[in-house]
């Protein structure tokens, strides 16, 4: 998960993304969080209810999508 949150960093420090409020996150659960949350809100949305949705940080939003 670290290489797109060091990616959003780069482009809001070079201005290509502006007033950045969230990031909405589809993942597997597999990857390392980052230790401590961004300034914006951040919700990691699971397609399958998994256990590693509970390893998701507390500065983070855990959502499941399911059809």
């Amino acid at each position: 998960f670290c290489p797109v949150f060091r990616y959003v960093e780069q482009l809001r420090e070079q201005k290509k993304l502006k007033n950045l409020r969230a990031l909405i996150y589809f993942t597997d659960g597999d990857g390392e969080y980052p230790r401590s949350g961004p300034d914006y809100e951040t919700a990691f949305v699971f397609i399958k209810k998994t256990d590693k949705m509970d390893l998701v940080p507390p500065w983070a939003t855990s959502l499941l999508a399911e059809a």
